[in-house]
């Protein structure tokens, strides 16, 4: 990594989360695991190291004799090829960004920080729930452009929700564009 002055040069790249080929590749490891357990049962088994079990693999090969085209055999080649081609597709889709860029800047120059948008909600959260007049604030839903609070009161909701929108915006400050909306909701007198 050069530098420039005493700040980092910003990363090309952003974090990014397990692709969904990574999560096929752990079910093929499983299955290989268990094709290895069968194997291993079987070498065992014909080496006269078990007490009283058979070969699984002899019993299954020869059910597989004689066998001919059919339909079920024709209908599971074509799943497992739709199984293939899915698994192919899979490889080539990349993984989703986990974290979004800050906009913070330091001496004009763009800091590489990396946020998640759950991290600025739950800064926001925490502003929001410090703001005069709320009793309790809690993160409604989460995504990269927005941010939507739920404060409860005691109080008139209307100052309440202008307090804790803006201690909510001032806390993420730049470290996120995403809006930030705010709902009140009042409790009974």
């Amino acid at each position: 990594m050069s530098t420039t002055g005493s700040l980092p040069t910003p990363v090309k790249a952003a974090p990014r989360s397990l692709p969904a080929s990574g999560i096929v590749a752990v079910l093929l490891a499983l299955a290989l695991v268990a094709l290895a357990v069968v194997a291993g049962h079987d070498l065992a088994a014909r080496q006269g190291w078990t007490t009283g079990q058979d070969s699984w693999l002899t019993p299954a090969v020869e059910s597989l004799d004689g066998l001919t085209a059919s339909v079920a055999v024709l209908v599971g080649a074509g799943v497992l090829g739709l199984l293939g081609l899915v698994l192919v597709v899979l490889s080539f889709v990349p993984a989703r960004t986990s974290h979004v860029r800050s906009a913070a800047r330091v001496d004009g120059a763009a800091l590489d920080l990396w946020v998640s948008p759950a991290a600025v909600a739950a800064v926001a959260r925490n502003a929001a729930d410090r703001a005069p007049g709320v009793v309790a604030a809690e993160t409604v839903r989460v995504s990269r452009r927005r941010i939507r609070i739920a404060v409860t009161t005691q109080r008139d909701a209307g100052p309440v929700r202008e307090a804790a929108t803006t201690a909510a915006r001032q806390a993420v400050g730049s470290l996120s564009n995403a809006r930030i909306d705010v709902v009140t909701k009042e409790l009974p007198r």
